[in-house]
């Protein structure tokens, strides 16, 4: 259009077409790992990509077309509109369960399931806790810990209750314990602190998105009627996934 015809002669010039195309982009909406994006064509069908973003917590549902929209499209699906488009991953929070594993009873080192009432000279747990048996075998404790093993799975909160008065400061620590007897050796990383008050039970966050082979509960402060704190926490519960 617009150009210069010089021949002699009478012609009928054909229209040439290029079809149109259409950028369709991914966001992984919190998430990581969103596709590239994808050329569609002006009337053909555009398969979308069958990779799946991944977010720690959550379950990919689909591909919707704004950030809080509904699922419009799945993963590999069939995109068939003559428009660009970015599409938002859509998520589902994965709901946090009590977890259960197995515990170390600190002062004799041996291995208890998690719903088991210990009598020997442990504190009793109350069912489906993750964690009991307090490390120290000696009424001088004023500090301990309580370990988990082959617990594989994402904590992402605690919940712990102590018996003694005062406040009980406590540090959950993720890792791996290296000891399969008394104590706490191990690679263990710091992941959360809080405190409890006064035989009272305290929830304690933890931005956690790693499953741990192990945990470590570590308490200290609270004191009993001599002036101790050992075998402080009555009852721990861990909440993740």
């Amino acid at each position: 259009a617009g150009g210069t015809y010089s021949a002699n002669a009478s012609v009928t010039l054909y229209a040439k077409w290029t079809a149109n195309t259409y950028t369709v982009s991914y966001n992984a909406n919190g998430g990581a790992g969103a596709p590239s994006a994808q050329t569609k064509t002006y009337g053909v069908n555009l398969t979308l990509s069958s990779t799946k973003p991944t977010r720690s917590g959550y379950t990919f549902l689909g591909w919707a077309t704004s950030a809080s929209g509904s699922v419009a499209y799945a993963a590999g699906g069939t995109y068939s509109s003559n428009a660009s488009v970015t599409l938002y991953a859509k998520w589902q929070e994965i709901s946090s369960t009590v977890l259960t594993a197995k515990y170390i009873m600190g002062w004799n080192g041996q291995a208890y399931d998690a719903t088991d009432a210990n009598g020997n000279g442990g504190v009793i747990f109350g069912s489906n806790t993750t964690s009991a048996g307090q490390s120290g075998n000696n009424s001088s404790q004023t500090s301990g810990s309580i370990y988990t093993f082959s617990t594989n799975r994402v904590v992402k909160s605690v919940v712990v209750q102590t018996a003694y008065q005062g406040t009980t400061s406590i540090t959950i620590w993720g890792g791996t314990r290296t000891y399969g007897g008394k104590g706490g050796a191990g690679n263990w990383t710091q992941l959360a602190t809080g405190s409890v008050s006064n035989q009272g039970t305290a929830t304690i966050q933890l931005s956690n998105s790693t499953a741990y082979p192990s945990y470590k509960i570590q308490y200290s402060g609270g004191m009993n009627a001599n002036g101790y704190s050992y075998w402080n926490i009555t009852s721990c519960y861990m909440y993740g996934y």
